[in-house]
């Protein structure tokens, strides 16, 4: 490569540093504030037994004696219903729903709705790091009841209290639970959750609403808490927004909406959109509001962790509402996010409908609260799998993500997986790659008699053209070949992007040196700054690969031919500017994949036997035209005359030669022949001395 090339490099990577000295103030403050939590760890179990005995304190309060018939709740003996006492605050949050001794999830209940206030994901195999789903505003699975304007229904102007949820069923340590709120006229809601054994992060839960009052229950519409989402710690990322990760999504079971005009735009509907997520910097309205005639579920999730409501039987009329959440400004959070950072939630509504007296009314969902693993989102059917957002690509994604795990169930080891695969897809695209590295080495071979070609043919591009697919056609080589291997590459790099960018599994994931496969590889800091040595590692093998592709840069090469070989030479830079800053798991890829092309090139080149050209070409190139009989010149003469590649017959006139030789000459101008290497620029200079020889022969 040369030094200007080099010194162009040098400057992208300088420009780069300084994009990460500009953005490093809030890096710097991350990680003061990583320390300030470290240092008030130990603080944590006291707190915790704190929590604790609160919440058994708690659990005494609301679990009823079913033994002695006594409790917090009162028997109304002339209606045979449950009144328990108004409550205005909400207690410490309950833990339950627990499967075995290791169990995938802590929940924590609370009786503001009779939700879910956090969820703590434990680390397992697959969940290396543990996580916490944290409800800071409504509790998951809250519920509320509307008309179809949002405004408040019957049960609400009946003095219905949302912190006045007791527990009824259920112990600590069951896997099983049941809430109940007994509004002052004798409306029931119970609210029951249960899990099953092997459906590790999915819970289970039932409303139902039973009037025991004389009138109709009026309840047009429910409104179910999705959750909610906030971003998860990760270093500087130049061109990787976080806020493109927490997103409100749905899936469309129903038919386009017959509203206004038929498009989503113009309607604020989504019509004939079967997945969708809306990321938070996509939002123009801090709650905006999606309408479905159908729906199979609705999700909120962030970068590597998802919660999905799904309703067991389909509703219609489906709106889904998201949230914006200013997320300094809750309480509790101020020292853990800094102002502005924002968080999303979500919310599911759908008809409910009248209850007569003394009848009821239920509905059931399944609920989601776990990684985004591909494997577990496909078992749960029903098109869960979309949330992994693979885009375009999922054809690709799909695939490749469960070999990947399938290696990783053989190896033990996600790093290993990853080479193995790339070894795999390199080893598919082989004879593809290898015909496109003995064309591209015949392209360059054939640069003198192609040259001769369009010499001949310069006056008529059409003519030009019709020989030149003829000289194609007979030599073998299809000047596109080369063009393939990147467009097959192109996808397959595409799709393990967006794989790997929000694979839940490969999140703490370690390998070599790398603590986090989903991080940059951080060998270590400098002040706040990530030094990653892979990305530099992956541009050397990409710089070499780059010097043993043929170029097909002869000394006629156009001057559109020299633009494209100078960017190429540019692309590892590029490459490393952008990929710097991205998951290690996808640099790895890159830099396997560029060692297993520099590999190939060197065997391809060294199995080829030197090209042969046909007849038609060594015509082309070297036979001189035939001579009337009548016109004596001699061998001298007919040698220059070819070398400046002007006519063998008649008389030349002085115009014609300089014409003629400088049209020639310039092919081989110093600043055209400095970028190749020694060997061709001797080559290139015997060319230009022998074409002056000539010129000063025929001037004569």
């Amino acid at each position: 490569m040369d030094k200007k090339n080099f010194l162009i490099g040098i400057g992208l990577l300088i420009l780069a540093f300084f994009l990460m000295i500009q953005q490093g103030k809030d890096q710097q403050l991350e990680a003061e504030k990583r320390v300030a939590t470290e240092a008030n760890a130990s603080k944590q179990p006291e707190n915790e037994k704190r929590v604790v005995a609160e919440a058994n304190a708690s659990r005494k309060e609301t679990v009823p004696d079913s033994t002695s018939g006594d409790g917090n709740s009162e028997i109304n003996a002339s209606k045979g219903t449950t009144t328990p006492p108004p409550s205005s605050t909400e207690k410490p949050p309950v833990p339950g729903l627990v499967l075995g001794k290791k169990d995938h999830l802590d929940i924590f209940f609370t009786n503001h709705g009779g939700g879910i206030r956090k969820i703590h994901l434990n680390s397992t195999d697959r969940v290396k790091l543990e996580y916490d789903f944290e409800y800071p505003l409504a509790p998951a699975l809250d519920i509320g009841f509307e008309n179809r304007d949002g405004g408040p229904t019957e049960l609400e102007k009946r003095f219905f209290d949302k912190n006045a949820y007791e527990i009824v069923e259920g112990q600590r340590d069951s896997s099983h639970m049941v809430w109940e709120n007994v509004s002052a006229d004798n409306i029931v809601v119970r609210r029951e959750y249960w899990r099953v054994a092997g459906e590790d992060y999915l819970i289970h839960h039932r409303t139902t609403v039973t009037n025991h009052a004389a009138d109709p229950l009026v309840l047009e519409r429910v409104r179910l808490q999705v959750g909610s989402a906030q971003p998860i710690d990760r270093l500087y990322n130049l061109f990787d927004d976080s806020r493109t990760y927490l997103n409100v999504g749905y899936y469309n079971a129903g038919e386009e909406l017959q509203v206004g005009c038929r498009c989503a735009n113009c309607s604020g509907r989504i019509d004939g959109v079967e997945d969708e997520f809306w990321q938070i910097n996509e939002f123009d309205d801090p709650e905006p509001s999606f309408k479905l005639s159908q729906a199979k579920w609705a999700c909120v999730n962030n970068r590597f962790f998802a919660n999905i409501i799904r309703p067991v039987k389909e509703p219609e009329d489906v709106e889904i509402k998201g949230k914006e959440i200013d997320l300094h400004k809750i309480s509790g959070f101020e020292e853990k996010y800094d102002s502005g950072k924002k968080g999303i939630s979500g919310s599911f509504a759908f008809p409910f409908g009248s209850i007569g007296p003394g009848e009821s009314r239920s509905l059931e969902i399944e609920y989601y609260a776990g990684p985004k693993d591909y494997n577990r989102l496909q078992e749960l059917g029903h098109e869960q799998k979309t949330v992994m957002q693979f885009g375009i690509f999922w054809w690709v994604s799909e695939p490749l993500n469960a070999f990947l795990n399938w290696l990783h169930g053989w190896l033990g080891n996600f790093g290993l997986a990853i080479i193995v695969m790339t070894i795999c897809v390199k080893l598919a695209l082989w004879p593809l790659t290898a015909k496109s590295i003995r064309s591209q080495k015949k392209m360059k071979e054939l640069q003198e008699p192609m040259q001769a070609l369009k010499e001949k043919y310069k006056g008529n591009p059409q003519k030009l053209n019709q020989e030149m697919m003829k000289f194609y056609k007979e030599q073998g080589v299809n000047p596109l070949a080369g063009c393939w291997p990147m467009l097959i590459q192109m996808p397959i790099f595409l799709g393990l992007f967006w794989m790997l960018r929000s694979a839940a599994e490969l999140r703490g994931a370690e390998f070599l040196w790398i603590e986090d496969l989903s991080e940059q590889d951080n060998l270590a800091f400098l002040g706040s700054y990530s030094l990653n040595l892979l990305p530099l590692f992956m541009v050397v093998t990409q710089v070499i690969q780059m010097k043993l592709t043929p170029m097909n840069l002869g000394a006629g090469a156009s001057e559109q031919q020299r633009i494209q070989a100078k960017m190429m030479r540019m692309m590892p830079y590029f490459f490393l500017l952008f990929l710097y800053f991205f998951s290690s798991a996808l640099v790895l890829y890159w830099t396997v994949q560029n060692i297993l092309s520099i590999i190939q090139t060197l065997v391809t080149k060294r199995g080829d036997a030197p090209i042969a050209t046909t007849d038609t070409a060594k015509e082309v190139a070297d036979k001189p035209k035939a001579l009337d009989s009548n016109q004596h010149m001699s061998p001298e003469e007919r040698e220059h005359r070819r070398a400046l590649g002007l006519r063998l017959r008649g008389e030349l006139t002085k115009k014609e030669i300089k014409v003629a030789f400088k049209n020639r000459v310039a092919r081989y101008h110093p600043d055209k022949i400095r970028n190749l290497r020694p060997k061709r620029q001797r080559e290139a200079e015997a060319k230009r001395q022998k074409l002056e020889k000539a010129y000063e022969f025929l001037l004569k």
